[in-house]
């Protein structure tokens, strides 16, 4: 073979070498950019970009590992716990201790009650990037469900400070506010979480928005908000109508609200207590005493109930009725006023275990199903006393 021909096999062969390193290292990139793209996509809430790249890259034994990771991600939002597990222990050793795999397991130990070792493993994370946003909220979740306030703030101020685009602070941080009654904060960072994240997804907190807008007299607020709801709950009609009663509207306009309530949530306990109200104030008192019968049966101490069962029985004449209806109230405004106390003094010391039980206790007598069950979350999660060092 000529040196000519030979020089040229060889440069043929570099070439051919060069072109295969490249290709490697496009895939490569490729793999890292699908999946960084999928994971900070998830971070949104966003998961259609990860099943996008699971779908095109599911065959690609090089992306192998950063599908398992994304299945296990979208399994572990569906509450598929163990499906999710099962993808996590697939991976390969290295792809095991990255963040993402870590982060993961910390929402499937939080999702599996085991809030300490969560919190152990978020901790960690931020021990090597305080820059996540995701995992400073994941762990104010767990002060949350703690209720330990102090914590849970530093947490979402760090959080909202990092993914200032991420509405999900705002919406905890608004929830928090309206558990401890602070309806003008409460406010404030539901409308934040509304304008950042959008109504679907988070109806909840708008009636939770209404009520607050209701207890701040922003009355043209509520008017506003509902207006902006393509089919309003019994609640929010029941709002809207409160609204309307405190602004002066015409009987047209406050009725048509109790129609749609009725219509929209027939058995919601704010649509039963509003619908009472006005049929009282309008002589159809018979009706309103079955009304707040109703509430009282899943809600027997709430206050507001026996306040206005007091004023249908006296307008009725129905002495006894009214004065067992008058103690009844006043043993309602004792609990309510017992558990304000305890709250108070669970916020000072979250790990008052006798504190703790007893509003547990009370929120199941006040019809509070969610508020019992938070105090029992915080009371049977533990409390870290020495946490490490961020």
């Amino acid at each position: 073979m000529s040196l000519r021909r030979c020089s040229l096999v060889v440069a043929f062969g570099l070439l051919a070498g060069a072109l295969v390193i490249v290709a490697v290292r496009l895939n490569r990139a490729s793999n890292a950019s699908s999946f960084e793209s999928a994971w900070a996509a998830r971070l949104r809430w966003d998961e259609s970009v990860a099943k996008r790249a699971i779908s095109e890259r599911g065959g690609d034994p090089d992306f192998r590992n950063p599908g398992l990771i994304l299945e296990a991600a979208i399994l572990a939002r569906q509450g598929r716990t163990t499906d999710a597990t099962k993808k996590l222990q697939r991976l390969s050793p290295d792809w095991r201790e990255r963040p993402e795999a870590k982060q993961i397991r910390g929402e499937l130990l939080y999702a599996a009650g085991a809030l300490r070792d969560a919190e152990s493993l978020f901790l960690s994370l931020l021990n090597d990037d305080p820059s996540c946003g995701a995992v400073h909220l994941w762990l104010g979740v767990i002060y949350y469900d703690r209720m330990q306030f102090d914590r849970f703030m530093r947490e979402m101020e760090r959080a909202i400070q990092l993914t200032p685009d991420d509405f999900r602070p705002h919406r905890l941080v608004g929830l928090m506010y309206h558990r401890v009654d602070r309806y003008a904060e409460s406010a404030q960072y539901f409308q934040e979480a509304l304008r950042l994240g959008g109504v679907t997804g988070q109806e909840d907190i708008v009636g939770h928005l209404a009520r607050a807008l209701l207890f701040n007299r922003d009355y043209s607020g509520v008017i506003d908000l509902v207006a902006k709801i393509p089919e309003p709950s019994g609640d929010l009609w029941s709002n809207l109508g409160e609204a309307h009663l405190n602004l002066g509207s015409s009987d047209e306009v406050v009725n048509n609200c109790v129609e749609q309530a009725l219509k929209s949530g027939r058995h919601q306990r704010r649509v039963l207590h509003f619908v009472s109200q006005i049929y009282i104030d309008s002589g159809r008192v018979e009706e309103a005493v079955a009304y707040l019968n109703e509430l009282l049966e899943t809600a027997p101490h709430f206050q507001g109930a026996h306040y206005l069962l007091s004023r249908a029985y006296q307008k009725l004449g129905r002495q006894a009725d009214y004065e067992l209806a008058i103690k009844r109230l006043k043993v309602a405004e004792k609990i309510k006023k017992e558990h304000g106390d305890l709250m108070q003094r669970i916020l000072e010391h979250p790990d008052d275990m006798d504190a703790l039980r007893r509003a547990e206790s009370l929120a199941v007598e006040m019809g509070e199903p969610g508020l019992a069950k938070m105090y029992a979350v915080a009371r049977t999660s533990g409390i870290s006393k020495d946490l490490p060092k961020q």
